[in-house]
């Protein structure tokens, strides 16, 4: 991984792994480089993605538009929804939420069959990380979806019913790969940030919490300089890598 990264920072190629793996040797890797800038091959062209290009990928539907009239709750939270629970962040986002809040928390899990394997999953996670508190467990809901499908991947009665009954969403799903491109990771970390806005501007208005990573500053320009919490993501310049480019685009939105 530390190699595909510097091939990708000093010469803007992204190489798959398995083309690391068949070049073992310095030699051979450096056959695969050359031939990579020769013909660009590999994920050459997207590799490096400059402002505009990222711009241009983060274009919100105009359908998603808050009802009219409506305004964002300043009550405490009630019923929280969380995308990427099962994850290392999100498991403590989770405890944390169940300690300082009273909210019930609805958690989006991936690639489960149905609701009890969520639950089975995401308790599992909270397990691994000496989390999991058995006199909270009645707040948590896990919920099987999928960031990457229309509606989160919920049904339409799941989806009508959430939309209306929760006032805060907690966005933290997302797929990290620091090797994939970034038309690998757009459909969960952009598609499903899109999917997320449309959904707290459904019914009712909702708080989004959206986590980002410090990847979306990670810029050559960007390099030896001091970043704000508060600088404009245009102020990044070109990003490399498909991770980097989905978060800021997602940001962005």
């Amino acid at each position: 991984i530390r190699v595909a990264q510097l091939a990708r920072n000093r010469f803007g190629i992204a190489l798959p792994l398995a083309e690391l793996f068949a070049a073992p040797t310095v030699r051979d890797l450096a056959g695969v480089i050359d031939h990579a800038l020769e013909h660009g091959t590999g994920t050459r062209a997207r590799a490096r993605m400059t402002m505009e290009e990222m711009a241009a990928e983060a274009q919100l539907d105009p359908s998603i538009q808050p009802p009219p009239g409506s305004t964002v709750p300043t009550h405490p939270p009630v019923h929280i929804l969380m995308t990427g629970a099962t994850g290392f962040v999100g498991a403590h986002l989770l405890d944390e939420l169940l300690r300082r809040t009273d909210a019930i928390l609805y958690c989006i899990v991936r690639n489960v069959d149905d609701d009890d394997a969520a639950y089975t999953r995401l308790s599992a996670g909270l397990n691994r990380y000496g989390l999991w508190r058995k006199e909270l467990a009645h707040r948590i809901v896990a919920v099987a979806g999928d960031l990457a499908l229309p509606r989160l991947g919920l049904s339409d009665v799941q989806y009508t019913t959430f939309a209306e009954k929760i006032d805060t969403i907690y966005h933290l799903g997302a797929w990290v790969n620091l090797m994939y491109g970034y038309h690998n990771l757009k459909s969960i970390n952009v598609h499903g940030t899109h999917e997320v806005l449309r959904f707290a501007t459904t019914h009712r208005l909702k708080r989004v919490h959206h986590v980002s990573t410090l990847s979306i500053m990670s810029s050559l320009e960007r390099q030896g300089q001091l970043i704000r919490e508060d600088d404009p993501l245009n102020t990044v310049g070109s990003l490399f890598g498909g991770y980097a480019q989905s978060k800021w685009i997602g940001e962005k939105l």
